[in-house]
Formats: C-alpha cells, sequence, structure tokens
C-alpha cells in the first residue's frame, strides 16, 4: 500500500512545471554578473570572425557603462548594448552602451561585439578569452564558448594547397 505522502509527492511531481537551472555566473566585477559568454566563430578558412555576446546583471542601484572590449584579433564596429524587459521586448536607451540596474523593467541586457582576425579555429572550440572594461565596475574576464565545437574544414589531400 503507498502512503498518502508518498502518493502526494508522486502527484505534485507529474503536475509541477520542471524547474529550469539558474544560468551559471560565469564572472563578476563590482556589481555586475556575467553569464552565458557565447561566440559564433565563422568562415572556412583563417582570419575567422566571430559574433561575441554575453548577459549581463547589473545587481548593484548604479548603472554601469561598457568602456572597451579586448580579444584575440580585433574587435570590430561598434559595441551594441541590448536591453529587454520581462516580455523580452527592446527598451531604447539614450546612451547605447549603458547597463542599468538589473530589475523588474531591465531584466535582460546583452553585450555584443563582433571579432575579426581570429587565427586557428581549433583552438577556439573550447573557449576565446575576452575583456570588458567598464566604467564603474573596472575590467573583467570571461570565456566565450562556441554554442557548438568548431569544426575545421579539412583540406583534400588531392587537393594541391
Amino acid at each position: 500500500m503507498i502512503s498518502a505522502t508518498a502518493l502526494a509527492l508522486f502527484v505534485a511531481l507529474q503536475v509541477a512545471p520542471p524547474i529550469m537551472p539558474a544560468p551559471m555566473v560565469e564572472a563578476r566585477a563590482g556589481s555586475l554578473e556575467f553569464t552565458q559568454p557565447r561566440i559564433n566563430v565563422e568562415g572556412s578558412q583563417a582570419p575567422y570572425t566571430a559574433d561575441f555576446w554575453v548577459v549581463v546583471s547589473n545587481r548593484g542601484a548604479t548603472p554601469d557603462r561598457v568602456v572597451e572590449i579586448e580579444a584575440p584579433g580585433s574587435v570590430e564596429g561598434p559595441i551594441m548594448v541590448y536591453v529587454r524587459d520581462r516580455q523580452e521586448a527592446l527598451i531604447p536607451q539614450d546612451d547605447p552602451l549603458l547597463i542599468p540596474p538589473s530589475g523588474p523593467t531591465a531584466a535582460i541586457v546583452v553585450v555584443r561585439a563582433s571579432l575579426a582576425g581570429l587565427g586557428d579555429a581549433e583552438r577556439y572550440s573550447n573557449g576565446v578569452p575576452i575583456r570588458l572594461r567598464f566604467e564603474r565596475s573596472g575590467w573583467v574576464d570571461v570565456v566565450a564558448r562556441p554554442p557548438r565545437p568548431v569544426i575545421r574544414p579539412q583540406r583534400n589531400p588531392a587537393s594541391k594547397p
């Protein structure tokens, strides 16, 4: 015979929504927390290009600002900051590099940049070291990993280089 407690637990597990783990905090700097640093390496031969992005949470009461990003190769084009609300609607910002305090309004903040001049793609399968500098929080180092393994095209041995 099944006890009432065991039956209640069984029923609760069947009807309860699955609990998704919170993303792991990869790094911290000042009041900023960094999760999900990703890089998407593109191209069929070196030098490769890549898109980099990281989710930033400002746990403080004061906004911070992205000043620069350092990465292997070079950062090309503007650094972009996307701020979204809880329904993931884009929130326009007067300062395009501002990291507002996290809360009910600014729920998701993503910093994005394009990288160029990356060398041997095989070494990026385990991640690319990225340094970000913020006005208030200073420097932080993250390792941006590809969402899938980077596979470098194999040269056909019958073809000439």
